[in-house]
């Protein structure tokens, strides 16, 4: 498999779903960074979830903060592999980066009785998180 720029740009903008999916490993695997913006145009906006779920894989790989709004987003996904990997990239930039830049993110979607999917993820994403905000969170859901 190539990493070469112009390959992944090729792939990105092919019709092939699973040459955009291929497209997405080979941006983070590789970090290359020049691709975060179509990255996260894959996650938001692709309409074959496998792409979408390869996208936030891909954003985890690249553990950058300026994507934690995009990966919060993506929780609220309707498929569960994407809400998956963004919740799993989630907790890893957390232990990465930070928790604060991420804890009270997720408790807002841990609170919004609206999406009891994107509120499975969030409660997910809380309890492997080491921190003290986000187990009080954590507390406060399971006492509802």
């Amino acid at each position: 498999m190539t990493y070469s720029p112009e390959d992944i740009h090729h792939r990105l903008n092919s019709q092939n779903p699973s040459d955009r999916r291929v497209a997405a490993v080979m941006i983070g695997k590789a970090r290359h960074y020049e691709f975060l913006d179509e990255l996260a145009d894959l996650l938001q906006h692709d309409t074959h979830a496998d792409v979408r779920s390869m996208g936030a894989f891909a954003l985890d790989l690249l553990g950058r903060a300026d994507t934690i709004p995009i990966l919060i987003e993506a929780l609220y996904d309707q498929s569960f592999d994407v809400r998956s990997n963004a919740g799993w990239a989630l907790v890893n930039m957390a232990k990465r980066i930070m928790p604060q830049l991420i804890v009270p993110e997720v408790i807002q979607v841990l609170d919004d009785d609206e999406n009891p999917h994107a509120q499975d993820m969030a409660y997910m994403v809380l309890s492997r998180i080491p921190d003290e905000t986000a187990r009080i969170a954590l507390n406060r859901y399971r006492e509802k």
